[in-house]
């Protein structure tokens, strides 16, 4: 027994008397620590900073670098002769250029990663390098260097029917961003088609003149309807927009205008207002265009009968083939007028037009319109 005691005090002594380096491991030194600056943060698009990478303190000595920017946005480079200067040193700067897209705008982070040179056992059997490491960011402010592509757009008429067509002319006046490289056209209702030699020529130009025509599509109602067309410039992808109006006319199945007999009959708004019945007035349409009236009362005689602190309103109808719709108008309270209705379904005025109507305070009911 005492043999055995005296075997492993000794073995214990020796365990006792070995440090970690007698096992080829070594303490693991502070990770690098260094500080990044910019000659500018400010930038235009296609614009270089250069990049200062200052390491005050690498205890494992300098290594290598990894650089990134948001969404791969511009191009780094890297001054490999700097990095080679400074690689098994503990201090030393590092010099970098980034140079912003030519086409994207906004906040942009350069990140680096310092790796410095320790090793350390993985486990008793392997050992490999491992490298200790700093991370941190700089952020850009990028913006373009050049204007957005100017321009104007203009139809031949202003006024057309459903069908109809009109020559469209888009007059670039400038694109500073490397020319035009691409013209985007839209409508609300229709359709256009731009003159192919017209836009070819134009393509990679500052300025230029592109052709085209626009035939309005099936109209829903009598208005505005807007041509919208945005130009794109061929280096930073920035664009412009303009548009044009053309009033879309969709013609009323029958010419309404004249003086009518009305009967009404609804509800009163507010709290429960009451209810009214057959109540008889008279009004009277008159013609804007085709597919535009004027109503000398949108009440229908309801303001003028129950109401002792009202004006009747008049309003605009849109009367497109037999369908009879209201364009929003108010009265002198501000109260919105909702109109709905209906031509005779033969066409014969001296059948009723029937008409629904309603005004944001609650008031509403249904007229019944008779050519006198």
């Amino acid at each position: 027994m005492k043999n055995i005691f005296l075997i492993i005090a000794l073995f214990g002594g020796i365990l006792l008397g070995c440090d970690h380096d007698d096992f080829g491991v070594a303490n693991t030194l502070d990770s690098p620590a260094f500080n990044l600056s910019a000659d500018k943060t400010e930038l235009t698009t296609g614009e270089t900073a250069t990049v200062s990478i200052l390491v005050t303190d690498a205890p494992g000595k300098i290594d290598s670098i990894a650089v990134s920017v948001t969404n791969d946005f511009g191009i780094i480079d890297i001054d490999e002769a700097s990095l080679n200067a400074v690689r098994g040193q503990t201090t030393g700067t590092i010099n970098l250029n980034y140079t912003a897209p030519e086409d994207n705008i906004g906040s942009i982070s350069l990140t680096v990663t310092l790796f410095d040179q320790q090793n350390f056992l993985i486990n008793a059997q392997a050992s490999e390098t491992q490298s200790q490491s700093f991370t941190t960011s700089i952020s850009f402010e990028v913006a373009y260097i050049s204007a957005a592509p100017s321009f104007t757009v203009e139809t031949d008429s202003d006024t057309l029917f459903s069908g109809e067509t009109t020559p469209l002319t888009i007059e670039v006046t400038d694109a500073p961003g490397g020319g035009i490289d691409q013209i985007i056209v839209t409508a609300d209702a229709g359709t256009v088609e731009l003159d192919e030699a017209s836009l070819a020529a134009a393509l990679g130009q500052t300025n230029a003149t592109i052709t085209g025509t626009y035939q309005v599509g099936d109209l829903g109602s009598t208005g505005e309807v807007g041509i919208s067309v945005t130009v794109v410039d061929r280096i930073q992808k920035r664009s412009g927009s303009a548009s044009a109006e053309v009033f879309g006319i969709c013609p009323a199945a029958e010419d309404v205008a004249g003086a009518y007999d009305v009967f009404v009959s609804g509800q009163l708004g507010g709290d429960a207002g009451p209810a009214y019945d057959a109540l008889n007035a008279s009004v009277n349409i008159t013609k804007l265009n085709d597919g535009q009236f004027m109503i000398d009362d949108m009440s229908f005689g309801v303001y003028d009968a129950l109401y002792t602190d009202r004006v009747a309103p008049s309003g605009k109808l849109n009367i497109c083939g037999d369908t009879i719709i209201g364009t929003g108008d108010k009265d002198e309270d501000d109260r919105t007028f909702t109109i709905n209705g209906t031509l005779p379904a033969d066409g014969n005025l001296n059948g009723a037009i029937r008409i629904v109507w309603s005004n944001s305070f609650g008031d509403q009911g249904t007229a019944i319109l008779t050519l006198d």
